[in-house]
């Protein structure tokens, strides 16, 4: 066989599976909807970062629940960090709808008893995306939206139905990068929050994708 044969089966190959993986996800994304129905609630809390006037940036998000009642001591919760796409769907009637790939994602961590908030950090500066932005042009940056992200912590932390130390975020491309920004202990924003949030309610784990 010639090498560049061998390279375009692994291709083909490739493009196989992917198509399955898409079929898939497309079947979970499809059957998600009735337990968004159920357990979603938008709400709204302050981001540590502070608008033009000083005051601080209300961070808009959607709060899920897995079903039944909260147990014992709470849930462990999960703060998860859109990509750079926004976390909404871009297609048409369906823009106030999470994004295919975040609502598969969501569902995965419902169905395994977390609860799930999911602050957005572009629509509350009104922006829908920052895909489209040069890097250097971009104002919502990691960086800042670590910010959010603390602010999601402090909101969580004040939920009664929420286990204050099972609290974990992961993050998806720009929102990876965000996740390693929030638990970098050596950013004074980072620390001067914990303390502020008390040891009762901690970001246990972080996972960047």
């Amino acid at each position: 066989m010639h090498p560049g044969d061998a390279a375009i089966s692994t291709r083909s190959r490739f493009h196989a599976f992917a198509c399955v993986i898409a079929m898939l996800l497309a079947v979970i994304v499809t059957q998600s909807g009735p337990v968004f129905a159920r357990s979603l609630t938008r709400v709204s809390f302050p981001s540590i970062d502070r608008d033009e006037t000083g005051a601080p940036v209300q961070i808009q998000a959607i709060m899920l629940l897995p079903d039944g009642p909260a147990p014992s001591g709470g849930y462990p919760a999960v703060i998860a960090l859109h990509g750079c796409s926004g976390m909404y769907s871009i297609a048409k009637g369906r823009e106030d709808h999470l994004a295919d790939r975040l609502a598969v994602r969501v569902d995965m961590l419902l169905g395994d008893g977390y609860a799930v908030l999911v602050p957005d950090s572009f629509r509350s500066r009104g922006r829908n995306e920052v895909c489209t932005i040069k890097i250097g042009d971009n104002p919502i940056t990691p960086t800042r939206r670590r910010l959010d992200a603390l602010g999601a912590l402090a909101y969580l932390a004040d939920r009664s139905d929420v286990a204050h130390d099972r609290i974990a975020l992961v993050g998806w491309s720009h929102g990876g990068s965000t996740a390693l920004a929030t638990v970098n202990i050596r950013d004074r924003e980072v620390e001067t929050s914990r303390e502020n949030i008390g040891a009762t309610a901690s970001c246990r784990a972080a996972v960047a994708f």
